[in-house]
C-alpha cells in the first residue's frame, strides 16, 4: 500500500494521467475533451500510461530521465558541459520532473544539433515536433533557418521552411481542432500569480485570485 501511494500520480502528473486515461477509453482530444496541451504532449502522457495509472509516475520519471540523458549527450556533442545543465535542473525538483518541458527542450536541442551537422530538412521537422510538444520552441525557427542558410544557401533555407510549413499543416490538420482549442483556452487565461506582471496587481485592493486553467490567476 505504501509503495502504491508513492507511485500514484499527483499534482501535474495526475492531470496528465487523467488525459491519458480519457484517450485509453476511446475519447478524442480536442473533440470529446479539451486539453490545453499540443498533440505530442498527449502522446507522451499516453506512453507513460501504457501499464496503467499505478505505473504512470514511475514510467514518467523514467521517460524524463531518458530525455535528460539525451539532452546531456547532445550538449556534450555541441562542446558544452552537460554537468552544468544537470546542476541547474536537479534543484528544480518537481518543477522539472513533474513537467514535460524537458521533452520540448530535447527536440529543440536536437534540431540545433542537426542544423549544425549540415542537415537540410530534418532540423525544421524535428523542431516541428518540439513545437507540437510545447509551443515555445517556435522562437528557434529563425535561428535554425539562419544556421541552414549559412551552412548551405538561401534556397536551402527556404526549402527547409517550406517543408516545415507542410509538416505543421499536416500535423495540425490531423489534430482534431487543436489550434481552436489552444486559442479558446489560453485566450481566456488570466495573469498567473508567479509572473512578474502579477506583482503590482497583487497589492491592489480590488484584485481577486482564482484557481482556473490549472493555476492561480489574478482577475
Amino acid at each position: 500500500m505504501y509503495i502504491e501511494g508513492l507511485l500514484k500520480p499527483f499534482g501535474e502528473l495526475a492531470l496528465y494521467q487523467g488525459y491519458a486515461q480519457k484517450m485509453s477509453e476511446g475519447l478524442t482530444p480536442y473533440i470529446d475533451f479539451f486539453p490545453e496541451y499540443p498533440p505530442v504532449a498527449l502522446w507522451l502522457f499516453k506512453l507513460a500510461n501504457i501499464f496503467g495509472a499505478e505505473w504512470f509516475t514511475l514510467m514518467w520519471y523514467g521517460m524524463v530521465a531518458l530525455a535528460t540523458v539525451g539532452i546531456m549527450v547532445l550538449i556534450k556533442k555541441l562542446k558544452g558541459n552537460p554537468y552544468i545543465y544537470l546542476a541547474c535542473v536537479l534543484p528544480l525538483a518537481g518543477l522539472y520532473w513533474d513537467r514535460f518541458d524537458v521533452f520540448a527542450a530535447l527536440f529543440s536541442l536536437l534540431a540545433v544539433y542537426l542544423a549544425k551537422r549540415d542537415y537540410k530538412v530534418f532540423p525544421t521537422i524535428v523542431l516541428g515536433f518540439g513545437i507540437m510538444t510545447k509551443i515555445y520552441p517556435i522562437i528557434l525557427l529563425p535561428v535554425i533557418l539562419l544556421m541552414i542558410f549559412y551552412k548551405h544557401s538561401l534556397r536551402t533555407a527556404i526549402n527547409s521552411l517550406i517543408w516545415f510549413v507542410i509538416f505543421m499543416a499536416i500535423f495540425i490538420s490531423n489534430s482534431n481542432g487543436f489550434v481552436k482549442t489552444l486559442f479558446s483556452y489560453h485566450g481566456h487565461r488570466g495573469i498567473q500569480i508567479e509572473s512578474i506582471k502579477s506583482m503590482p496587481l497583487l497589492f491592489k485592493e480590488d484584485s481577486t485570485v482564482e484557481f482556473q486553467h490549472g493555476t492561480y490567476e489574478i482577475k
